[in-house]
């Protein structure tokens, strides 16, 4: 069982993506058998969460199909919506494993915390090492950074001491995932908005480089003269082979995004499709260059059938996700939906249309309703009506998403900062609130500026 578990949760995505190239209709057809099954079996195995979410989305999405008379032609693509997020999560472990048979993480840290002094030096360190491994370790390298910066921290105490380890964590998590080409909501709003990834990206770049200073520089009255009580740290020689392996990560990033650029504009089949066809051949050319390629093929063979195997919450969630999105799209609701947020484009200036959509994509949020899901959404309506202005829609989207991780307590980005804190999720939320609030009024300044 488990060996045909894990062929069929990894047959329909790679049927997908070839079909993506050849578009054969028996494809579609295989693909939307192979899903019903990958549902059947994921039902047993997936946690109760995802199991009610995923029954609520099937249950609305039949509904919507039945009474809405939808085409019964739909329904070989009924799951197409949200497949590539999921092909997306099969290769994601190819990431994690050339970065851990590389030790870039422990490179990162090592460098990073060379003759620190200060906690007001350890802040501005971990928050930028913070920021890089979220790019491309996304959620992952919120537990590592915890441990390798906290056991730094030992001038501080109890609650004082987890809210030092809750700002630059969670702030510095935050402006990673905004520019990572390895988080899911990222990738569904710049393939749904059609916008322009190298734009977005360095826009957000930009805003964070900003933010993490002003971060850096409002904790200086705090921290400035704390000591770290580390004297053996100033005898400690400059870590040469930690500061190239810094820069090869570095360097890896921007390659590895540029590459997705070229091969988006040669197959034109959106970011996520391109990520799955170059993640593997990258990763294997990276352990080349670092000579450990049988370590990564033995990585990837190790780790692999057990993350494929473990796709039952999220086979369970986005192929149900995905057959809702489908149905929503081929009913009236949509056109509803489609002529309200119009009416209210052009009845309210543009500043207030953004913070309405920002507080509507809040309100749903805090219902429980799931943000991939409310993105993929919100991307296919407001496309057409931010028509010339995809890449402030898509900052927008994404901006508006980046404080829902940090203060949702639905939000599995939310739980993860919490319980690695040890603090309760409402402590957590209480603590980002006000800096959530703040990020949410500059990105829609933001995006009205670049919308003038």
């Amino acid at each position: 069982m488990k060996i045909t578990r894990i062929l069929i949760y990894a047959a329909f995505p790679l049927i997908y993506v070839i079909n993506m190239v050849f578009d054969l209709e028996i494809f579609n057809i295989l693909i939307f058998i192979l899903a019903c099954f990958a549902l059947i079996l994921s039902f047993s195995k997936a946690r109760r969460f995802y199991t009610l979410m995923g029954a609520i989305f099937l249950f609305i999405g039949l509904l919507l199909f039945f009474v809405s008379d939808t085409p019964s032609g739909i329904l070989s693509e009924a799951f197409h919506p949200m497949i590539g997020v999921i092909g997306f999560l099969l290769v994601l472990p190819f990431i994690q494993a050339i970065i851990r048979i590389g030790t870039y993480d422990v490179s990162l840290y090592q460098f990073l915390q060379h003759r620190v002094k200060t906690l007001h030096e350890l802040y501005g360190r971990a928050s930028i090492g913070v920021y890089i491994l979220s790019i491309f370790l996304a959620i992952a390298a919120i537990p590592v950074s915890a441990q390798s910066f906290g056991k730094r921290i030992t001038a501080l105490k109890g609650e004082a001491r987890k809210r030092f380890i809750s700002n630059f964590l969670s702030r510095s998590y935050g402006f990673g995932w905004t520019s990572s080409p390895v988080e899911m909501a990222v990738l569904i709003v710049l393939d749904g908005t059609n916008a322009n990834i190298l734009i977005v990206f360095s826009i957000f770049m930009v805003i964070s480089a900003v933010l993490l200073f002003v971060e850096w520089y409002a904790q200086k009255r705090h921290y400035q003269h704390i000591p770290l009580g580390n004297s053996e740290e100033e005898t400690v020689s400059f870590p040469k082979d930690d500061f190239v392996k810094t820069i090869q990560f570095i360097v890896a990033i921007v390659v590895f995004l540029l590459s997705v650029l070229l091969v988006n504009t040669i197959l034109d089949k959106g970011i996520v499709i391109a990520i799955i066809f170059i993640l593997f051949p990258f990763c294997f050319l990276w352990s080349l260059f670092i000579r450990k390629p049988k370590e990564f093929l033995q990585e990837v063979r190790s780790v692999w059938p057990q993350s494929a195997e473990n796709m039952s919450d999220f086979n369970m969630l986005f192929l149900s996700a995905g057959f809702f999105v489908t149905m929503v799209q081929a009913s009236p609701l949509l056109d509803l939906l489609n002529e309200l947020l119009v009416s209210q484009f052009h009845y309210l200036p543009i500043i207030v249309f953004c913070l309405f959509i920002s507080l509507l994509l809040w309100l749903l949020t805090y219902l429980g309703v799931q943000l991939l899901v409310l993105l993929a959404l919100f991307a296919s309506i407001l496309q057409p009506i931010f028509a010339g202005h995809e890449n402030a829609l898509a900052i927008l989207l994404i901006g508006v998403s980046m404080p829902l991780i940090l203060i949702n307590p639905f939000s599995v980005n939310t739980n993860i900062l919490a319980s690695v804190l040890r603090v309760h999720v409402a402590t957590f939320i209480r603590w980002n609130l006000g800096f959530a609030l703040r990020y949410i009024l500059l990105i829609n300044i933001i995006v009205f500026l670049l919308m003038l």
